[in-house]
Formats: structure tokens, C-alpha cells, sequence
């Protein structure tokens, strides 16, 4: 410091220095004031969310309690539950071990069980899901597309081995998914109420257990002829089709078997897709498990399903594997001809229609097609008769008429034609006048025809049978021609072979009766049929006294065409009561898609209307 400098500028510098750090102290003061200012804020903010979550000690208390209570119940349950599982489990393990497993080769069916429900009501809801679900299991591999056709079209494969039978059907139905499943539910019997009125008169159905929703589980009890059959049905519905199950049970100790267990036992799966807004694809596979393991021969099946047939037509054993292939074709025909009507009863806004099906006040099907029967057998005697006391035909008058009689068979004719929905006990009525009738005239032609009236030949036919379609009219295939040949004949007999085309082979022809005649009609044109000349040559045949065999090779198409035409024509019967008539005596009879159209066209050139027509 400068000793000369004066006193008052070391003063000013003094002041200077004094004053800028006071200035740094006091904006450092500033800033941590701030900096303190702000966390309190912060922790005010802190603290008064805080305060607002908080609850008095009791609160607190209370609700430990609360959860504490709550845990020692679900503590509790869950003990229970465990020693109820405990206990089920060895019950559950004694309801498997009563389930055997049928071993059999891989290239015939899977290996399959045999259901048992026992009566402990808790394995028995167990059983219900455990069997709906063992049997969705097996959906895709039964339902698989390789075992269908590739196009949409219908088609049946009927295979059969010495361990049980498969009927695997593909069908488009003309209906959407929900229609058809709704439709099949009822065909199976699932739904209790409704039912096809075929199997109504002799057959009950009793409902043991039922759980409703979309995919519903329902277990029924079949009463038929004093025996029952126990089965489970399941639906699912998915997203891209419903599929539709049922089995048999074949050991339930709640609701035993009546008549001992069955031969066989059925499984079914149903798949049903939707292929356009209107139509469905139905694809069906039936497995049929014989009961017995030790079979040896398709005689020996025969005889254990005790089908209608006497084995002693049946001489080998591709005939009678023949028969049993013709039994699953009979099989998926009446199911699909029983899933149509359903759906036209559901579609059809006439109830009379739905009485036809599901009503016992209207007349049956069953009543209609033998009172069609019963009328084409007094009508083909009476004829007879006429033309006996001389006449050639009804068309030929003559003094000795029955007027009485012919009015009342009149009346049958246009009951049982022209009004479908006549009640049973009204041609039952008319049927028993005519009997009365003929009684007081002593007519007694009707002794003629009690066989062919009593006589129905409902079920399958087998391949060396042949069926009588109308008196002296029988219809059969090349074996039960081969089978005519072997017996002499008593009567004349024709033999009218129907093909489409001409085989040529005449080596039967030396096998002929000196009374016997034989001839074979080639149709391989259908538009070019002539329909008429076919029926004016059978009709003449018939007027000889001869018995007519009209066959083909397997009796279903061509020898079914002829007769159908022959009872629209000579009984003034519309192309459906004609195919019923037919198919009563030969269930599986139908005619390939051109001739039914060739025979709808004929139908048409045929008076049927109700207020024209004159059977005398």
C-alpha cells in the first residue's frame, strides 16, 4: 500500500470491496433460499397426497381381519375339496377299471371303449362330460376329409369287416347349418317331444339327463318291442361348423338294459358345414361294434343281428357280406329320407304337414302306404273277377257289377290319393266297410290277397330276395333271378331283365321252364323310354296268368323305374304314392336322377286329378 496515497481513496476501495461481496453473499443467500423454498413444496405436495390414502388404525384393523377371516374359508373349501377329490379318485379309478378297452386291428376301427355309468350320482355326471369328451376327441379322426368325396356331392361307402360295420355318408342338404342340425337333433331322437312319425307307434323315448345351451349333452332311453337302448348324444357348435354325436351305453347299473345287453353297439359323429347361404354339407360316420369278438364269418353276423332274411338264401359268404352291405345302405337311405321330411315339416307352413309327421290325430304315412296296398290289391282282384265272368278288362261292360262295392273302393282311392291328411281311423272306417262289403256279396277274392296285403317288406332286402310290388308284379336282382331258375316253376312265369344296355348272355337260357318266358330291354337313352309299351307289356303278361319278375342287377334303378311306371299307369297313382308303393315292397328302390326325371315326365301324361278320373 502506498503510505503517500490519501486516506479517504483507501477508504473508497475499502467500501468497494465490502459492497461486491455483499452483493455474492446475499445472491448466494438468495438462490439456497429459493432451492429450500422449493422443497418444501415438494414435500408438502408429498406429503398432503399422502394423507389422503390414509386410514385410521381401526379401519386397518378391521379390514386384516376381514382378509384373515376370508382366508382361513377358502382354506377350509379348499381342504374339502381335496378330500372329496381323495375320496373320488378311487371311485373314479374303480369306474375305468370297469370300462374295458376292445383291442382291434389298427386297418378295421380304434381301439374302443366300453362305456359303463355306474349309479354313484357323481361319477355319473363325470361319466356324462368324460364320455361327451372322449368322443369329440375322436371327431377328427372319424370326420377326417380324406374319407370323403372332394366334390359336394352326395355319396354312401359302406364297409364292413368281421369286428363291426362303417357308414360313411356325405349329403347336401337344402337348408342352412342351424335347420339341419335342428332337423338332425330330432331324427337322433335327442329332443324327446318330436320324433319321426314312422318310429312313434313303436317306439318311447325316456329323458334321463339333459343340460340345455348351445352345446348341449343329453342322455335318453329308447323303449322299442320291449327291449331299450341307452344313448348319449353331444353338440358342439364352433365357429365353422356343429357337430352332432351320439353312443350307445351299454352297462348302466342305474338304468340297466331291458332284454340284456345288444348284439352291437352305435357310435355316430355329424358334421355339418355351411356351403352357401341355403345350403349345408352333412357328413355322417356310423360305427357299428359287434358285442361278440370271436365271430369267424359275415353268416355269423347275420345270424347274430338276426336280420330279416333266412340264411339259407344266403349260401357264401360274399352273399351274405352282400347283405350286410345292403342292410348300411338301407341304413343311410331312410335316415336321409327321414332328415328331409323333418326339414320340409319345419320349412312347410301347412300344419297339416307337421300332423303328417308329429301328430297322431292325422293320418300316418305308414297307415297311408298300406291302405295304398290294400286298395291296389282289391282293385287288381276285382279286376280279376270281372274279367273272369267274361270281360277282358274293366273297360268292358258287362251286367254283373258290384256297385256298392266298386263306389266304396271309389272312395278308398280318392281318401287315400287325393287327401293325405285324412285321420287313421277314417280309412281303417272305409277299409273294414269294404270287408263287410265283400262279405255280403260272397266276393271272395279277398283271400287272394291277404298275403300281399299282410306282407311288407319294410326293411331291407336282401340280394337274393325278390318283392312283390302288386299282385303277380315282383321285383328282384340277378341273383334272385339266378335263385327263380333254380326251383321249377308251378305257374307261368316271365322273367323281364331291365338294363342299360344289352349284356347278350344266354346262358341261362337252358335253365328256362317249358312254361317259362324271357326277355331283356335295353334303355340306354332315357328321353327315348317308351314308358307305355313298357307297362302294356308287363300289363299283358300279368292278364296271361303269368308271374312277372322285373330285375336288374342290383334292383334298384332300372327293374324300380319299370314297376313305378307300371303302378302310375294301371292304379292312377301320383309319382310319389307310386314310389311308396314300390319302396314298401323294396325299401332301397330309386331310380338314378335321369330316369326319375323321364318318369315325372310321364306322370304327367297320366290322369290323376280327383274330379275326372274313373277307376270303373
Amino acid at each position: 500500500m502506498d503510505s503517500n496515497e490519501p486516506l479517504n481513496a483507501r477508504r473508497e476501495r475499502k467500501r468497494d470491496r465490502d459492497r461486491a461481496h455483499k452483493r455474492l453473499q446475499r445472491e448466494q443467500f438468495k438462490a439456497e433460499r429459493q432451492l429450500l423454498l422449493d422443497s418444501i413444496r415438494a414435500l408438502q405436495k408429498k406429503y398432503y397426497a399422502h394423507q389422503g390414502t390414509l386410514l385410521p388404525w381401526r379401519d386397518v384393523a378391521a379390514g386384516l381381519h376381514d382378509e384373515t377371516q376370508e382366508s382361513i374359508a377358502e382354506n377350509k373349501r379348499l381342504r374339502h375339496a381335496t378330500n372329496q377329490y381323495a375320496e373320488l379318485l378311487p371311485r373314479l379309478q374303480v369306474w375305468l377299471r370297469r370300462m374295458h378297452i376292445q383291442r382291434l386291428p389298427v386297418q378295421t376301427f380304434e381301439s374302443k371303449w366300453s362305456m359303463y355309468l355306474p349309479q354313484d350320482p357323481d361319477i355319473r355326471r363325470i361319466g356324462y362330460d368324460w364320455i361327451a369328451q372322449h368322443m369329440l376327441a375322436t371327431t377328427n379322426l372319424y370326420l377326417a376329409p380324406a374319407a370323403f368325396p372332394v366334390a359336394l356331392e352326395n355319396s354312401v361307402k359302406i364297409e364292413w369287416s368281421l369286428h363291426g360295420g362303417t357308414v360313411t355318408t356325405q349329403t347336401v342338404v337344402p337348408a342352412t347349418v342351424d335347420q339341419t342340425s335342428k332337423a338332425l337333433w330330432m331324427l337322433n331322437r335327442a329332443a324327446v317331444e318330436y320324433g319321426p312319425e314312422s318310429f312313434l307307434s313303436e317306439t318311447s323315448c325316456q329323458s334321463l339327463f339333459s343340460s340345455d345351451g348351445a352345446d348341449a349333452t343329453v342322455y335318453n332311453r329308447e323303449l322299442y318291442r320291449g327291449s331299450s337302448t341307452n344313448i348319449l348324444h353331444r353338440r358342439i357348435v364352433q365357429d365353422h361348423r356343429t357337430i352332432i354325436m351320439y353312443r350307445w351305453i351299454e352297462d348302466d347299473t342305474l338304468y340297466p338294459i331291458l332284454n340284456g345287453p345288444s348284439a352291437s353297439a352305435v357310435q355316430e359323429w355329424n358334421e355339418i358345414r355351411a356351403i352357401s347361404t341355403t345350403h349345408s354339407l352333412l357328413r355322417t360316420v356310423a360305427v357299428e361294434t359287434l358285442a361278440m369278438t370271436t365271430l369267424t364269418s359275415f353268416r355269423d353276423i347275420v345270424r347274430l343281428l338276426k336280420w330279416p332274411c333266412s340264411l339259407d338264401d344266403i349260401s357264401s359268404e360274399s352273399r351274405a357280406h352282400r347283405v350286410l352291405i345292403a342292410r348300411g345302405y338301407w341304413m343311410a337311405k331312410t335316415s336321409k329320407a327321414l332328415l328331409e321330411d323333418i326339414l320340409q315339416s319345419m320349412s312347410d307352413p301347412d300344419p297339416t304337414r307337421l300332423c303328417l309327421l308329429f301328430g297322431p290325430s292325422m293320418g300316418s304315412p305308414v297307415v297311408r302306404v298300406r291302405s295304398l296296398r290294400f286298395f291296389i290289391a282289391l282293385y287288381t282282384a276285382y279286376a280279376r273277377y270281372r274279367r273272369n265272368i267274361g270281360g277282358n278288362g274293366l273297360a268292358n261292360a258287362f251286367e254283373l257289377r258290384h256297385v256298392e262295392f266298386e263306389e266304396q273302393l271309389e272312395n278308398l282311392y280318392l281318401l287315400v290319393v287325393h287327401a293325405p291328411c285324412v285321420g287313421d281311423e277314417v280309412l281303417a272306417t272305409v277299409q273294414a266297410a269294404l270287408i263287410e262289403i265283400m262279405r255280403e256279396l260272397r266276393l271272395h277274392f279277398f283271400s287272394s290277397m291277404r298275403s300281399y296285403i299282410t306282407r311288407e317288406r319294410v326293411s331291407i332286402a336282401v340280394a337274393s330276395d325278390k318283392q312283390q310290388v302288386t299282385p303277380g308284379l315282383w321285383i328282384g336282382s340277378t341273383i334272385s333271378f339266378a335263385d327263380m331258375l333254380v326251383e321249377a316253376g308251378k305257374f307261368p312265369r316271365h322273367f323281364l331283365a331291365v338294363s342299360s344296355t344289352a349284356t347278350g348272355d344266354s346262358s341261362f337260357m337252358g335253365q328256362l321252364g317249358p312254361q317259362d318266358t324271357f326277355e331283356t330291354l335295353s334303355m340306354d337313352k332315357t328321353e327315348t323310354i317308351d314308358w307305355a309299351a313298357l307297362v302294356s307289356l308287363v300289363s299283358e303278361k300279368l292278364d296271361k296268368g303269368n308271374t312277372v319278375l322285373v330285375f336288374c342287377e342290383t334292383g334298384v334303378s332300372w327293374s324300380g323305374a319299370v314297376c313305378i311306371a307300371f303302378v302310375m299307369k294301371m292304379y292312377f297313382l301320383p309319382y310319389p304314392d307310386a314310389v311308396a308303393v314300390v319302396q314298401a315292397a323294396r325299401r332301397f328302390v330309386e331310380p338314378a336322377p335321369p330316369l326319375d326325371a323321364s318318369l315325372r315326365a310321364y306322370a304327367g301324361t297320366i290322369t290323376v286329378n280327383a274330379d275326372t278320373i274313373q277307376l270303373f
